[in-house]
């Protein structure tokens, strides 16, 4: 036996072994997120790109948001901020001016602060925030600016700014649990020109979400959520807006409203609600300064496959769903017609009536011919034209291919009461419709 080649070989699986773990070694360390922790409110920036954030040589070690944000730029890859301000109850951090653009991924977590916690109620909001990002002396100053991708902005009352927290061109980040506008209170005026503005291809983010932890409230601002569009710019598309309390108080029924829309739409296929458990927003209250909208579509034709679903929209100024920004869209035989969300048609609710039996909704849809469609329903304790508060369900319908005719009759799993009045809407490829007229239910 060559005991010398033995032992030769076993040196080379050594080295290679060796070499195996030197590289794992290295690729955990290329993906492992640095992490920083706030500990001061004051508002200086980091001292030196050196990986340790700390914004003051004299006193050991400050670590300022600005800092934190400036340090979580200069490294690699993805990292993690979190906050242990001294001392108990709300904590308030007043930039002078616009904290940094975020270039890299980041999670900014308040419920790291010391007596935070998220929402767990699925009706009302009982989150307690501990960590106020306050903009009054920041001038036209921009709360939090995502420049980056796959990015998490959580637990934080974002109030007083120009804009309070801008998604510009990037992916996949989440803003979910703050309140934004509200104050740490959830109750109070207190918001920014734009509390949430979603443009230049920003796509795929995710503001919200079906869980109870994820429900941010944007209200008490002027413009509450903006997905905008510019001129020149990549197209936002495929954002989700779900979950929310946009114009209402924690509770969800008290009104801090948005003083312009609740939510404004300048881009395709994004989503503001949905069809699964949790997904709706509650908005209402909106539309003060100007007489305007729930949700409304820019008056664009580009703007199309914008599905509005599953929400509780009360109590606005004007429409409750408003394609075009121009009041009530009148419906035209088999909606040809292009515009915002292509215009679409609305049902035509002709008669609700409730007996022992229960509700039973009869009318009639007519749009392009031979197309699917998925209409929803809503109930209203009063006329309240045009908006929709409770989803009462929904049925799936397909028009005839040369009429453009699709009759239906809806009955709700739970019966609506007398006097109440429904109303509905039509999605289809080209997006949501407005509300249908309101009808009242009888016996």
């Amino acid at each position: 036996m060559d005991y010398s080649r033995r032992v030769g070989k076993g040196r080379s699986l050594q080295l290679v072994a060796s070499l195996v773990a030197t590289l794992a070694l290295a690729a955990a360390s290329a993906q492992a997120a640095w992490a920083f922790t706030v500990n001061t409110t004051g508002d200086s920036p980091d001292l030196a790109d050196d990986g340790r954030c700390d914004a003051n040589a004299a006193v050991g070690r400050q670590c300022t948001l600005r800092a934190a944000i400036g340090q979580a730029n200069a490294d690699p890859g993805s990292s993690k901020i979190s906050f242990n301000l001294p001392g108990h109850g709300v904590k308030t951090i007043s930039p002078g001016s616009s904290l940094p653009d975020i270039t890299e991924p980041v999670e900014i977590n308040g419920y790291t602060q010391r007596g935070a916690s998220p929402n767990t109620k699925r009706q009302g909001d009982n989150a307690q925030l501990r960590v106020v990002l306050d903009g009054s002396s920041s001038g036209t100053g921009v709360g939090l600016r995502l420049l980056a991708d796959d990015s998490l902005v959580r637990g934080l009352v974002v109030d007083n700014f120009f804009s309070g927290v801008v998604i510009l061109g990037t992916a996949h980040n989440r803003i979910v649990g703050n309140f934004i506008g509200a104050g740490p209170s959830g109750k109070e005026f207190a918001g920014s020109s734009n509390a949430m503005v979603l443009t230049e291809g920003a796509v795929g983010n995710v503001i919200g979400g079906r869980k109870p932890t994820a429900r941010n409230i944007i209200s008490g601002n002027q413009f509450a959520v903006l997905l905008q569009d510019l001129p020149g710019d990549a197209v936002t598309e495929r954002n989700k807006v779900m979950g929310n309390y946009i114009g209402t108080d924690r509770t969800g029924v008290g009104e801090v409203g948005n003083g312009q829309w609740g939510v404004i739409v300048d881009g395709i296929d994004n989503t503001i609600g949905g069809t699964k458990a949790g997904a709706g927003n509650v908005i209402a209250f909106n539309g003060d300064f100007g007489s305007n909208d729930g949700v409304a579509v820019s008056n664009d034709a580009s703007n199309v496959g914008n599905r509005i679903l599953g929400n509780s929209i009360f109590a606005n100024i004007n429409l409750g769903i408003d394609l075009g920004l121009s009041g009530v869209t009148p419906n035209d035989p088999k909606d040809p017609d292009s515009g915002p969300n292509a215009l679409q048609n609305f049902p035509v609710i002709a008669s609700a009536k409730t007996s022992p039996g229960g509700t039973k909704v009869k009318g009639l849809l007519n749009s392009t011919p031979g197309a699917p469609f998925r209409l929803q329903f809503f109930a209203n304790p009063n006329a309240s034209p045009d908006e929709g508060k409770t989803l009462i369900g929904q049925t799936h319908v397909m028009t005839d291919a040369t009429t453009g005719d699709a009759p239906f009759t809806f009955n709700p799993a739970k019966p609506v009461h007398a006097g109440h009045w429904v109303t509905a809407t039509a999605t289809g490829e080209g997006g949501t419709s407005e509300f249908s007229a309101a009808v009242e239910v009888e016996r």
